[in-house]
């Protein structure tokens, strides 16, 4: 019983690893059938349509020659047949009456001699003569042997092989007939030779039939090739139109259809060139002065402390108009938007672009960012601003409004808020009451001397140490009967610089208006002011 159990488990094992290996070759042919067909789908999808075509036109000219082939072999085959079957009713005919006369006289080898002359030539498959009684006289009979000719020729052209038969007279009696059958060999021989030049002459023709239909398929696909630059072209954003239309209509319709397209797509495309440079514009430039804005400005200004240029090679000056909203209300604010026009259509000259800018930071606050401009340069540069500026508000009438012009140098390197913060104390030195309405700013100071970082430890160290000075300065009453009365007591804030010279708490004030810095400064003062 065991071992018929361990038998069943082994032949079920064996039955069970039969059918995994069945199983994984059926897998494994499946596979490569998918890959086959994958890689047979590919060429498929990669033919162009000039290989196409040309298979088409080769498969109509197999097609041609397959039926003219068929047409003619059967032409042949009917021609061969009938001409089999005369030449066999002539011969024996022949034969008939040139046999009577030795028939009468009983020359039986005359009849032989003429018998074996004909035979002999090969063009029969048999001669018989017969008595009328059907008694058999004379025989030949040849083998059917069809040399130089193929057996596929001979298996799938069947020649029917005639037979003809004439009577022997002797005088006015019928003494025998003779029945003759035409060899086919000749027939054979014949078709042959007719089918090689028949083939002959189609493969001349097929080469010829392919190079001019070579020809006309390129010189017809020409347009869709130019159709296929046109696209290519179109990907590297170049616009090509075909000017010379084909004359097939069905490639003039794709090639009017692609050319009103690109005409599209290049009208899509520029007028997207011309939004864009509109957004730009919105972006970057000031809608009321034309000048450039704020976002354009401080974009610059980094470009050019980052662009390498040599120390002391550019500029900033920063322009102010004071007065603006009295005047607004005395003139209205459409005269106070074509103010600001003219004092803007006076400051774009003296900084053309592209070393140049001119800006408009916001209200009555503008810009002018000069690259490549030394300290001389830079002087000449503001005068003819002032002098502009004074020119325009003098021909606008624009009493009461005053304008102030700062002026800061700046290097490659530098930082943009040290360079603003310089143009910025520049400008209020004039409105503290320079006689000048411009000023540039001393690069002798303490924010200048130490730079930004230096700048900062000095100023943790001055506010660590307590060391701010104020100064108080008393506001009185001026224009009421209580003249001279003490209304309140502004305080001025000084930090010790080197030499123990005091200097504005602005000067620092852009580099500690972010951060901590600025809390510890204001805390610094009240502290200061409360002792």
């Amino acid at each position: 019983m065991a071992t018929a159990c361990g038998w069943r488990r082994s032949a079920a094992s064996a039955a069970s690893s039969a059918r995994r290996t069945a199983s994984g070759a059926e897998v494994r042919s499946s596979a490569a059938w998918r890959a086959r067909r994958a890689r047979v789908n590919k060429r498929s999808e990669c033919m162009t349509l000039y290989r196409q075509l040309l298979i088409v036109l080769q498969s109509l000219i197999l097609l041609i020659f397959a039926g003219t082939l068929v047409l003619g072999v059967q032409g042949v085959r009917t021609f061969l047949s009938d001409q089999l079957a005369a030449h066999a009713q002539d011969t024996a005919t022949s034969l008939g009456l040139s046999l009577s006369p030795a028939f009468e006289a009983g020359d039986r080898a005359t009849m032989t001699a003429m018998v074996d002359a004909i035979f002999d030539r090969g063009y029969y498959r048999s001669i018989e003569l017969k008595s009328v009684d059907g008694q058999p006289l004379l025989e030949r009979r040849l083998d059917v042997v069809v040399e130089g000719v193929p057996n596929w020729l001979v298996h799938w052209v069947p020649l029917e092989t005639p037979e003809a038969e004439a009577l022997v007279m002797a005088g006015w009696r019928q003494a025998a007939t003779v029945r003759v059958v035409s060899h086919p060999g000749y027939a054979y021989r014949l078709l042959r030779d007719s089918l090689f030049e028949l083939g002959a002459w189609f493969v001349a023709l097929a080469l010829l039939a392919a190079l001019l239909a070579w020809g006309a398929v390129r010189i017809l696909l020409r347009p869709l090739r130019a159709v296929e630059r046109q696209a290519e072209a179109l990907c590297r954003r170049e616009y090509e139109v075909q000017a010379r239309l084909p004359r097939t209509r069905e490639l003039r319709s794709i090639v009017l259809a692609m050319n009103r397209m690109i005409e599209r797509v290049r009208s899509m495309f520029d007028d997207q060139a011309r939004e864009a440079e509109r957004l730009r514009e919105q972006a970057f430039r000031d809608p009321l002065t034309g000048l450039g804005n704020r976002r354009l400005f401080e974009a610059r200004l980094a470009a050019a402390l980052a662009q390498g240029a040599e120390p002391g090679s550019g500029m900033l000056a920063l322009a102010g108009l004071d007065g603006m909203e009295e005047y607004n209300q005395r003139r209205g604010y459409e005269a106070g938007d074509q103010l600001l026009r003219e004092v803007a259509a006076a400051l774009a000259p003296l900084a053309p672009e592209p070393d140049g800018l001119p800006a408009r930071l916001g209200g009555a606050d503008f810009a002018l960012l000069l690259a490549g401009a030394d300290a001389e340069e830079a002087k000449v540069r503001v005068i003819r601003i002032s002098e502009s500026i004074e020119a325009r508000l003098a021909a606008f009438d624009a009493s009461g409004v005053v304008f102030r012009v700062g002026v800061s140098l700046f290097r490659s390197g530098d930082v943009a808020a040290d360079v603003l913060a310089a143009a910025d104390e520049a400008l209020r030195s004039v409105e503290e009451g320079a006689p000048r309405h411009w000023a540039f700013f001393a690069r002798d100071g303490v924010a200048e001397s130490l730079g930004r970082q230096a700048s900062l430890a000095f100023l943790d160290h001055v506010l660590d140490e307590g060391r701010l000075v104020l100064h108080a300065q008393p506001v009185v009453e001026a224009e009421t009967e209580a003249a001279g009365r003490l209304l309140h007591r502004e305080i001025l804030a000084r930090i010790p610089g080197p030499g123990r010279v005091l200097q504005p708490v602005g000067t620092f004030l852009a580099l500690a208006e972010h951060g901590p810095r600025a809390i510890r400064l204001d805390r610094a003062v009240l502290e200061t002011v409360l002792k």
